[in-house]
């Protein structure tokens, strides 16, 4: 009862991170990897010059990326 309470008092943002670590289209896979590395996250958001949203790059996307191409040369 008292999380049902909680997180009906609460907003998003209230919980929401404020300073994202994010990519951009050019940014090299690797450098990426780095990131996601380093700060223990698994997705980043991509962003434009302008800092607007363009999409995600995930973990999970890139492992299926490159599964897929190394399944070609295996």
């Amino acid at each position: 009862a008292k999380l049902v309470s909680y997180l009906a008092a609460e907003t998003v943002d209230d919980v929401m991170t404020r300073h994202l670590i994010v990519s951009h289209p050019d940014e090299y896979i690797k450098d990426a990897l780095n990131k996601m590395r380093r700060y223990r996250i698994r997705y980043l958001p991509i962003v434009n010059e302008k800092k607007e949203l363009l999409g995600e790059l995930t973990l999970h996307e890139i492992i299926l990326k490159f599964g897929t191409l190394l399944s070609g040369i295996i």
